[in-house]
């Protein structure tokens, strides 16, 4: 939650969002979280049973799981492409363009406020 909070905060600097668009950007993530989550969750199954094939010397599931770890990839990443277009129908241009940059300087970012975090005393 802390963590959370924060890359909020982050944001809404960074975008200069007003409460409005707070609210709905916030509510798209959430959401856009949770599909990543379950992608995710997919995902990790997929691969171990890839790479349960593969040590198995199963051809046929071999192919059923590469199959469903393709599968996986495309609808995560039409799920991000639909992410970034309602994303983008509430922002401004240059909110989207702050939002694209932030979005790829995500990893840097969370560094940065778990740093944050754990040196300031509660």
């Amino acid at each position: 939650p802390d963590i959370e909070k924060a890359v909020h905060k982050r944001l809404e600097q960074e975008l200069d969002l007003s409460n409005n668009d707070t609210s709905h950007l916030f509510s798209l993530l959430r959401n856009f979280g949770y599909k990543m989550k379950d992608y995710y969750d997919r995902y990790c199954i997929a691969m171990a049973s890839l790479a349960q094939a593969i040590d198995n010397g199963e051809h046929s599931r071999l192919q059923k799981a590469l199959e469903e770890v393709q599968l996986i990839r495309q609808k995560w990443a039409e799920s991000r492409g639909q992410f970034l277009r309602e994303v983008q129908f509430i922002l401004t241009q240059k909110q989207f363009a702050r939002f694209l940059i932030f979005a790829e300087k995500m990893p840097q970012e969370l560094h940065l406020i778990c740093s944050r975090l754990t040196s300031t005393p509660n």
